[in-house]
């Protein structure tokens, strides 16, 4: 994906209104993909090894 479209998806996220648990999941797996798709397969791994804690 381009830099415009992860944009305006992560804007998407942003404005959908779901609840803040809700919208920072689905922005951790836009984010998650992106950087998937740049090649950063080993420190994404990493990242969804963690585990999630959301206030």
């Amino acid at each position: 994906m381009t830099q415009e479209e992860f944009t305006e998806r992560m804007v998407q996220i942003a404005n959908d209104g779901y609840g803040p648990e809700s919208d920072h999941a689905d922005a951790d797996g836009l984010i998650s993909e992106y950087l998937r798709e740049q090649g950063l397969h080993e420190a994404m791994d990493a990242f969804e090894g963690m585990t999630k804690w959301y206030a």
